[in-house]
């Protein structure tokens, strides 16, 4: 079912990164994780919500490329109106009392921002990014309740930096976990489908197995 929506806003929240704003039509609702499609002038893309399912708006992010659709996208003017479809996707949070980590590569933040947004506390959040300027939302979640570890894979020596450098690994991951939610967490892994699958040999080799792991990939950001 399509919805009439309308362009609210726009922020940029990384280098040529940008959330987008829109109206919450009437009887829209989904869960933190979800994706709707968006139609500019018919034409469609889909993205992630980034915005908690109780604000009164939507909201999406992405990286602006060359392509046709997001440089249309890039100028809408307030109140310009578009359609959305959905929502879809089940990468949403378990029911279980259980721990929770999210592995999120770049662009891939975005499906957690809408679940911490949603009131999240107790999850462990390892951020993966190639620079300090493409970090998603990094100043917005060092303010939230939850234990947040970024690492820039491309730069080195990055001034005023107090997070880690280079790749998530094995390593990595055991010395910011306990015994407890290595063996027992729900691991949520969320970037380009390289990066998942990488995380996804990573955590298996630590012992985690498949009913433990969710994923969503991101391919075209």
């Amino acid at each position: 079912m399509k919805y009439p929506s309308q362009f609210i806003k726009k922020e940029q929240v990384a280098e040529q990164t940008y959330e987008y704003f829109f109206s919450k039509p009437d009887g829209f609702s989904y869960e933190a994780g979800q994706f709707i499609s968006l139609y500019l002038d018919d034409v469609l893309y889909e993205f992630t919500l980034v915005s908690s399912p109780t604000a009164d708006h939507l909201s999406i992010a992405t990286r602006l490329r060359g392509s046709e659709f997001k440089q249309r996208l890039h100028k809408l003017k307030p109140d310009e109106r578009v359609e959305i479809e959905g929502p879809f996707g089940q990468f949403i949070l378990h029911k279980q009392d259980t721990p929770i980590i999210f592995i999120a590569g770049g662009v891939g933040i975005t499906p957690f921002m809408s679940m911490i947004r949603s009131g999240l506390k107790d999850a462990t959040v390892f951020y993966s990014f190639r620079t300090r300027a493409d970090a998603l939302y990094l100043n917005s979640l060092s303010m939230e309740d939850i234990n947040v570890i970024p690492s820039i894979t491309r730069e080195k020596e990055v001034d005023n930096w107090a997070g880690e450098y280079g790749r998530i690994t094995p390593e990595l991951l055991q010395s910011k976990l306990s015994p407890d939610q290595l063996q027992g967490g729900v691991f949520y892994l969320s970037g380009s489908p390289s990066f998942v699958n990488d995380m996804m040999e990573l955590v298996t080799d630590l012992g985690v197995n498949e009913e433990r792991i969710r994923v969503d990939s991101f391919a075209g950001y």
